[in-house]
């Protein structure tokens, strides 16, 4: 069943409570569907896949993908399933950076006027200050499009534009959404989702 990009990362259990542990467990358990402990690429994009209707699949598997890479970055441990599966340690990460994979998306079309194709030049000269705006980092020149343009043919594709906007500003990013994360978490817990010993525990509860 197709849904809003909205709906769909509305849904995406990746906060820090007891209530986001239980759909992330839920949805863990549909998605490792034999059971071996891992998930791949290919199982997380044949889940995925035309779930929004907004995009292709391609560009949803492209996200996926990036996602996966980020995760994969930011978690330095030896896996020996490789970096195209996920473990359950790895899960909420991977939800984290994938909500953060289709922000990117939705401003990129946003940007291109409706279009996930390319972004030229003169359309990112046009929207610098929106941009700049989207960041909040002032500093955003057209001379970034250099940066953005990886093989100088004149155009920025999602892919291109997602690592860049990583590069700059993920660290931020997730700084913003580990707030984000936290408050959310304060507010279950007055509302008797999560107690003091979730708390302690979180890094252990809430994978």
């Amino acid at each position: 069943m197709k849904t809003t990009v909205k709906e769909f990362l509305d849904n995406l259990p990746f906060f820090k409570t007891q209530q986001s542990k239980k759909s992330r467990d839920k949805l863990w358990n549909i998605l490792d569907a034999d059971s071996n402990g891992f998930i791949c690429i290919s199982e997380l994009e044949y889940a995925f896949k035309g779930t929004i209707s907004k995009y292709s699949e391609d560009t949803i598997q492209s996200a996926i993908q990036r996602a996966v890479s980020n995760t994969k970055n930011s978690n330095m441990k030896d896996r020996p399933q490789g970096n195209n599966h996920l473990d359950r340690s790895e899960f909420r990460l991977f939800l984290f950076y994938f909500q953060q994979e289709m922000n990117y998306l939705n401003f990129f079309v946003e940007l291109t006027g409706g279009h996930n194709i390319s972004l030229t030049k003169k359309v990112l000269y046009d929207r610098t200050q929106d941009l700049r705006d989207w960041l909040s980092h002032p500093k955003v020149k057209i001379y970034d499009f250099n940066e953005m343009d990886k093989d100088k043919d004149g155009q920025v594709r999602i892919e291109d534009f997602a690592t860049w906007v990583h590069l700059t500003e993920g660290k931020k990013f997730e700084r913003e959404f580990q707030s984000l994360i936290e408050t959310n978490f304060s507010a279950q817990k007055s509302s008797g989702y999560a107690n003091g010993a979730h708390s302690r525990r979180a890094s252990a509860m809430f994978l």
